[in-house]
């Protein structure tokens, strides 16, 4: 779930060049922190609707989350309802389930 934006663009120098650092979905984007064992969904967005396929997950599909990997910033641990246990996948794409969709 995205927060809010930060609307100064990020440059990184290497030797004596300038770098603009851009991110897929716009600026500087702040995701909000997901509590562990909270209901979440696994959503790509607009930009990834043809990767589904490359997941374990489908699209929009309830999982546990059980908390951020504390050596791997970003990714996370999630299990489904069959028991399986995956690691490594990006935080951004779950978003927390509100009280009307649990």
């Amino acid at each position: 779930m995205i927060v809010g934006y930060i609307k100064v663009p990020l440059w990184l120098r290497i030797q004596d060049r300038w770098y603009r650092i851009t991110h897929p979905r716009g600026w500087n984007w702040i995701q909000k922190k997901l509590k562990p064992l909270t209901l979440v969904k696994f959503n790509l967005g607009e930009e990834g609707e043809g990767y589904y396929g490359q997941y374990p997950f489908k699209k929009d599909e309830t999982v546990v989350f059980l908390g951020e990997i504390r050596k791997m910033p970003g990714h996370c641990i999630v299990a489904n309802r069959e028991g399986q246990v995956h690691w490594g996948y990006h935080t951004e794409n779950f978003i927390e389930l509100t009280e009307d969709e649990i």
